[in-house]
């Protein structure tokens, strides 16, 4: 064992991980993945809008990414467009504010949560169930107490359970949320209830952080936000954690920003100076690339226009795709329970198949979705649509003994043939293969002799 690093056993992958293994060892030429984070092309490419392309080569020919370095807290012009963009108003502009730019919405998040650790190791996460499943990676990674709280039962929201279990947080919990396009299920929170959320943390005095990861992408960039901006004014005390990656296509550029909204001046200078100190410590200041491309962006009107009519079309077309697709499978299944498919924002929704029913899915249809039954709308044509139709229902109505074993079936096919040199017998090769016995090197042809010389 090494002196460090032989110390070190990485966490065995569970069942749940067999479809990603396959994936990553591309078993399937024919494999359709639907498990990914980014909006694709038709071609299952990552999708980048031509506006931001353009900004990105008219700054790199300008020589604008080799501006000086800025504060450790990020591009302020950054962070104002922004913010200002996405919710107009004076929210920013208030004494009682602390921003910084991060390494993309995962560093934003995990910013809000090493804040929350410093300051009150005690508190407690209340996650939506279902949820996004990194927000559950990174709380258990800082180790801060978890809960959960009833969100959706697949088909729609579990209004009254929620807040009746919400109603029992203590002051100093955080509500962590999703501001749009709520991963897995695509099932977002109506006005009232973004109303109700905010009553509920002034009367138990518990702080909402709530995930912007994907403005733009279920009702326009800025109406998108519109409960997490009234939330965040009505409270005391929120995080907002914003990501570009989806809504600028800047998957690459890891672009971010931390929002926090203080109860006084005095607070927020606080927060502002443990944020640099946590940036200088941790990740560092983030990249600037993608704050100069969003910056520039929403600050020229050709650009910004042309972006925000690709993010339309973005938007019609998984509104037409999630038509097609609940149609779709209304018909191959025989059963209407597909409205929230339908009816549902961004860009996921939730298959009800996990377990070993996703593992025939991917087994016998090739079709890969998330251990949730989360799937990905973007990028998919009619005859994907009809494909994933008549995989879903057949998994579904697949009997058990047909699932029994899947799982061990699926990772043996992914275990490489035995080696019979570990056995202690030479591979067989040549002539041995073939008589038995070791070709004579004297009856060798004198040409392949030659050419070997050579």
């Amino acid at each position: 064992m090494g002196r460090l690093l032989g110390r070190y056993r990485p966490a065995p992958r569970g069942a749940e991980d067999i479809v990603n293994l396959c994936l990553e060892c591309r078993t399937r030429e024919d494999a359709l993945d639907l498990s990914g984070e980014h909006a694709l092309t038709a071609e299952r490419g990552l999708l980048e809008f031509a506006a931001v392309a353009e900004m990105r080569r008219r700054l790199a020919e300008a020589g604008g990414f080799l501006r000086e370095a800025g504060p450790a807290t990020g591009d302020s012009a950054f962070q104002i467009v922004l913010h200002d963009y996405l919710m107009p108003g004076q929210l920013l502009e208030e004494e009682r504010h602390a921003v910084i730019s991060t390494p993309g919405g995962r560093g934003a998040l995990w910013m809000a949560l090493a804040m929350l650790r410093e300051l009150h190791p005690e508190t407690t996460l209340w996650l939506p169930a279902p949820g996004r499943r990194l927000q559950a990676e990174l709380v258990a990674a800082t180790g801060l107490n978890q809960r959960y709280y009833p969100y959706s039962d697949g088909s729609t929201l579990r209004t009254e359970d929620m807040l009746a279990t919400l109603a029992a947080m203590a002051p100093g919990d955080v509500l962590l949320l999703q501001a749009c396009g709520q991963d897995p299920t695509g099932i977002d929170l109506p006005p009232e209830l973004w109303a109700a959320l905010a009553g509920l943390c002034i009367a138990t005095g518990a702080v909402p952080l709530v995930d912007i990861s994907h403005a733009g992408l279920c009702t326009g960039p800025q109406s998108d936000l519109d409960g997490a901006h009234g939330l965040a004014i009505a409270v005391p005390e929120a995080f907002l954690a914003f990501s570009c990656s989806s809504s600028f296509t800047l998957h690459g550029e890891r672009t971010g920003m931390l929002l926090v909204r203080a109860e006084t001046m005095g607070e927020a200078v606080r927060a502002s100076d443990m944020m640099e100190d946590f940036a200088a410590t941790g990740f560092g200041p983030a990249a600037r690339p993608g704050q100069l491309i969003v910056t520039d962006l929403l600050g020229t009107r050709d650009q910004r226009e042309d972006w925000e009519a690709a993010l339309r079309q973005l938007r019609m077309g998984l509104g037409e795709t999630r038509a097609a697709l609940a149609a779709a499978l209304e018909t191959a299944t025989g059963e209407a329970r597909w409205q929230a498919l339908a009816t549902g924002l961004g860009l996921f929704s939730q298959l009800p198949l996990t377990g070993a029913r996703r593992l025939h899915l991917w087994a016998e249809h090739g079709i890969g979705i998330a251990p949730d039954g989360r799937i990905n709308l973007s990028g998919l044509n009619a005859a994907a649509i009809a494909r994933i139709a008549e995989g879903v229902a057949a998994s579904l109505a697949a009997p058990e003994e047909a699932l029994e074993g899947i799982g061990d079936r699926l990772l043996d096919a992914l275990s490489p043939a035995p080696d019979p040199a570990e056995d202690g017998e030479p591979p067989e090769t040549g002539a041995e293969a073939a008589d038995g016995d070791a070709p004579d090197p004297a009856e060798e042809d004198p040409a392949a002799s030659a050419n070997r010389s050579a």
